[in-house]
């Protein structure tokens, strides 16, 4: 608690200094300390895909590189077998075996889930396509139950254009048992202009 308080005293606060606003790491800054008059604008706001605990993939670099997988994002180990979309998106493809999803959140922003098991997924887990629009809560897919009892890992990854975002993940992510469709994993951040 003391290092947010820290963090929020050494925020920008009056119009001259507003303009070291592009140095402020927003990625360690929880956005609920963060006075309105210098947050950026919210593009989207990214819901957890599953019920589990959350932490960064900064985090966990053992879970990246299983997955090769490096970026902005999320790892949950979930504890029910629903997979959720996040966010309303459009989904751009389905790997063979359902375990990597892209989805496109507008232009210049992508959204990748994968789901790491050491058991195939059995095909009926899944009957959406690429092209289907999908809204936040959407059932994407089931993981088997035999999938379940052996820890798989759900990972939300978001790829975008250079300077067309700011991605963030929610303060909670880093600590708290989220809940699927319901509590915030990742915001989205207009770039601040400069």
């Amino acid at each position: 608690m003391a290092k947010t308080s820290a963090q929020h005293s050494e925020l920008p606060t009056d119009q001259s200094s507003r303009q070291q606003q592009p140095t402020i790491n927003w990625l360690q800054v929880p956005f609920e300390t963060v006075p309105i008059e210098v947050q950026p604008t919210t593009l989207f706001d990214l819901m957890a895909p599953v019920h589990g605990i959350a932490r960064a993939l900064t985090d966990s670099p053992n879970a990246t590189d299983r997955m090769q997988l490096y970026g902005l994002g999320v790892y949950q180990t979930p504890r029910l077998e629903r997979v959720q979309a996040p966010i309303r998106a459009k989904i751009i493809a389905i790997s063979e075996d359902g375990c990597h999803w892209q989805f496109a959140l507008n232009k210049h922003l992508r959204m990748h889930l994968f789901v790491h098991v050491h058991s195939p997924l059995p095909r009926a887990s899944w009957t959406l396509r690429a092209g289907d629009i999908v809204d936040a809560g959407t059932e994407l897919m089931r993981i088997s139950t035999s999938a379940m009892r052996q820890q798989p890992i759900v990972m939300t990854c978001v790829e975008q254009a250079a300077g067309q975002a700011i991605v963030r993940y929610a303060a909670s992510a880093m600590i708290g048992n989220l809940s699927a469709a319901q509590d915030r994993i990742i915001r989205i951040y207009q770039p601040l202009e400069r």
